[in-house]
């Protein structure tokens, strides 16, 4: 079995969570599981709540969980932050290197 491929307009990134699921870096909203996603309507504004948001440097967050994510056009970027209104959670890394 093949996977799809995904768009090369889509990032992959990393998002942290608390150990229950939940966004660990002031986010809100329900326990997020391997294969969710996620949408919200716009306009897109990163480090807002109008975002959903993954990053490229994962040890610089806090959380006890590691995921990647894929992060969907419209994509902002912010340093190592990115931020789109469509997020898919891909995978989990366990053990998360990072663990507080």
């Amino acid at each position: 079995m093949h996977a799809k491929p995904l768009d090369d307009r889509v990032k992959l990134a990393f998002w942290r969570a608390q150990a229950d699921g939940r966004p660990a870096n002031g986010g809100s909203g329900p326990v997020r599981k391997v294969g969710m996603v996620e949408e919200i309507t716009g306009p897109l504004q990163i480090c807002t709540k109008n975002a959903l948001h993954g990053t490229l440097d994962p040890q610089k967050w806090k959380g006890d969980r590691l995921f990647v994510v894929a992060l969907y056009p419209p994509i902002k970027k912010q340093d190592d932050k990115l931020a789109s209104l469509k997020r898919e959670i891909l995978a989990e890394i366990v053990p998360n290197p990072w663990k507080e």
